[in-house]
């Protein structure tokens, strides 16, 4: 099916860009990012290496047991945003400590959750095989309210003097589409098996954030020279 196939090419180009994405982390992330970065990476390519495995229908009596590894990009997403927030503002003065501290607590608080809740294997008629769980309006309503608040944090700081405007406009846009999204998915409407075209746009923001790093470190380097 055209909607099976296009959501196989999706998933492969959002798992080699985070691949991508970890090579920068070596080579321009400052040190302090770097292991949360690595972190928040690594959730999101279980979670979708995951998913492209599940919508492949190989060993159909394994796939409940993907529960806890399938909804790692809600996780990743959150986090992503958290950075990409925190690199816009461009605040020196602002520790990264907090982040480190909402790692901590989301992963546990995911880690519990999906102890707990229960779920179950669906077919769809466009994109196979899904893991659902039972309590999946009470988990999406919850994942939104969070991103809601991150939502309000980025329009809070909007008027910031040293914060980049135009992409943190453009990670509100994001992030207020990650929530229509999932409103569109508990509609029964959607666009792939579990809402992932806003969290791509997540991931190609997080993407530039880096890329300021990147040139930073540029900048050091050519001052540097012209010192010596």
């Amino acid at each position: 099916m055209p909607e099976e196939f296009f959501q196989y090419l999706i998933l492969l180009f959002i798992i080699i860009f985070l691949l991508r994405i970890l090579i920068k982390v070596r080579t321009s992330c400052p040190r302090k990012l770097k292991v949360y970065m690595l972190i928040s990476c690594i959730f999101a390519l279980l979670s979708f290496i995951s998913q492209f495995y599940i919508a492949l229908g190989n060993n159909q009596q394994f796939i409940i047991y993907f529960k806890p590894l399938i909804y790692l990009d809600n996780l990743a997403t959150i986090l992503f945003s958290i950075l990409i927030l925190y690199v816009l503002l461009r605040k020196e003065k602002l520790e990264f400590n907090f982040a480190y501290v909402l790692l901590f607590l989301f992963t546990i608080s995911y880690i519990v959750y999906m102890y707990l809740a229960k779920a179950y294997v669906k077919v769809d008629n466009d994109y196979g095989f899904m893991v659902v769980l039972t309590t999946d309006f009470i988990y999406r309503i919850t994942y939104m309210l969070i991103i809601l608040i991150l939502s309000s944090s980025i329009i809070i700081f909007l008027d910031y003097k040293y914060a980049v405007r135009v992409p943190l406009i453009l990670l509100l846009s994001v992030t207020i589409g990650v929530i229509l999204e999932n409103i569109l998915y508990l509609s029964n409407i959607r666009f792939f098996a579990y809402p992932i075209f806003s969290e791509l746009l997540v991931i190609l923001l997080l993407n530039y954030s880096l890329s300021l790093f990147k040139g930073q470190v540029k900048a050091t380097s050519t001052l540097l020279r012209k010192n010596l």
